[in-house]
């Protein structure tokens, strides 16, 4: 929180921040890893938190969900989404009014959104349109377009970042010119939300 890094700079300002978190009770028969986080819609009140859970059997991740009920107690884990593909790292987005989330599905070239039904918690699918094995896809809309960060499937997963952008969400999306815009295989690829600095 704002108050637990307040006054503090650098390395003790991070370490007041990861005090500050409020974790999960781990699970020893997989790993929960990509959290995104639903704020609460409506007459909800709490928040709903989306993450890819890959049990060490199965060796395949699927997206899973929790509710923060108070401030460090989670509600009993739930399947949110699962496939004969790994499924990771989803992505939520807002789109015309309604929450979803984007999973990682790169090994089905699937790239899609799905909405959340607030009342009946059922997903609707719609493909956003573009071809192409992306990993960790983040969007975000600046300026009236949509702007997609990605990389790709294969040899250089981490090492390449590609920017697609289009005029809606499921677009056209287009390729920037100077793709790969980054290529540093310690951190090109993406790691979250989009953070709006001074803007």
């Amino acid at each position: 929180s704002a108050a637990a890094t307040a006054g503090l700079c650098g390395t003790e300002r991070q370490q007041a921040a990861l005090d500050d978190l409020i974790w999960m009770e781990e699970d020893r028969a997989g790993f929960a890893a990509d959290p995104f986080v639903i704020p609460p819609v409506g007459d909800e009140k709490y928040y709903r938190i989306l993450f890819e859970f890959l049990p060490w059997k199965e060796n395949m991740g699927r997206i899973e969900g929790v509710r923060l009920l108070k401030n460090d107690i989670f509600s009993d884990k739930t399947l949110v989404l699962g496939s004969p593909h790994h499924l990771s790292y989803p992505f939520v987005i807002e789109h015309d009014g309604v929450y979803g989330f984007i999973p990682e599905h790169a090994q089905s070239r699937d790239l899609s959104i799905y909405l959340i039904d607030e009342d009946t918690r059922k997903l609707s699918k719609e493909t956003i349109g573009i071809d192409l094995p992306l990993v960790d896809s983040t969007i975000f809309r600046w300026e009236g377009k949509y702007w997609m960060f990605a990389t790709h499937d294969g040899d250089a997963v981490n090492s390449d970042l590609y920017i697609y952008h289009a005029p809606s969400l499921t677009g056209p999306w287009t390729g920037h010119r100077q793709n790969p815009v980054k290529q540093d295989c310690g951190n090109a690829r993406p790691a979250g939300q989009i953070i709006r600095h001074e803007i």
